[in-house]
């Protein structure tokens, strides 16, 4: 996982994993549940989008396409 994953993990409730005695288990690995994953993930598609939108020429389209392929903010029910 690249420091800037880690970074968005940390900062949005993804918590270290932790051994049997409560004590975090170094590493690459995060415990979460499943809406924790989906605002992540979330999360992860919105910068992206956010990237494509300021540095590409038709950087609108493009961030509204991205959005829309992974259906963020109901995108597909407001085309």
């Amino acid at each position: 996982m690249n420091d800037l994953i880690k970074e968005l993990a940390k900062d949005h409730l993804l918590h270290d994993k932790y051994d049997p005695d409560g004590q975090v288990i170094e590493g690459d690995y995060y415990e979460f549940d499943p809406q924790e994953l989906q605002n992540f993930v979330q999360l992860i598609v919105k910068e992206c989008a956010s990237i494509v939108y300021k540095t590409c020429q038709d950087g609108d389209a493009g961030a509204q396409a991205i959005l829309y392929e992974f259906d963020i903010d109901d995108a597909k029910s407001q085309k």
